[in-house]
């Protein structure tokens, strides 16, 4: 499904192009290069820890939250796992119970399953309804925009400041 492929690469160039634009903001205020790594890895660490990949949201502790929902990562990734299930069946439907999402004990299977890749996103382990207006792929990628806007905001603020400083 050549549209499937398509939202994936975009939103792959969308992420690398945020990432640069956070390097630029960080990387405008550093020394050097040893400091901008300083700078760099305290910021992403957490959000890719908590953007929902590493660590599930329903674990998030409370008070670490709100990073769920200012990191980049996980609207990206929230995308890519609408991009990939949404919509879809999935062919070992006949082994899994309808009702408690596992297998039925004479499969000899352990472990989660689900019949539609609708299921999958609706579950409480993922947090995404497909039927959700927000759920859809338009608004993940106007928010990773707004993030790339933002840093490239930010960063060129920001050079111009460090650039103007020592010309005074």
């Amino acid at each position: 499904d050549s549209l499937r492929v398509g939202l994936f690469v975009l939103c792959l160039a969308l992420l690398c192009f945020i990432g640069t634009s956070l390097g630029l903001a960080l990387g405008s205020v550093a020394n050097d290069f040893k400091d901008a790594q300083q700078t760099l890895l305290p910021i992403l660490v957490p959000l890719f820890l908590f953007s929902g990949y590493v660590i599930p949201y329903n674990s998030i502790p409370d008070y670490f939250q709100w990073l769920y929902w200012v990191s980049f990562f996980q609207y990206a990734f929230s995308l890519l796992r609408i991009n990939e299930f949404k919509g879809i069946d999935i062919h070992d439907k006949d082994d899994c119970d309808p009702y408690t999402h596992t297998f039925f004990p004479w499969t000899g299977k352990e472990g989660v399953c689900y019949r539609t890749g609708d299921e999958y996103l609706k579950s409480h382990k993922v947090h995404l309804d497909p039927s959700e207006s927000f759920n859809n792929v338009g608004p993940h990628f106007a928010v990773l925009v707004a993030f790339l806007f933002f840093f490239w905001v930010v960063g060129f603020g920001l050079l111009r400041w460090k650039l103007t400083r020592k010309t005074v």
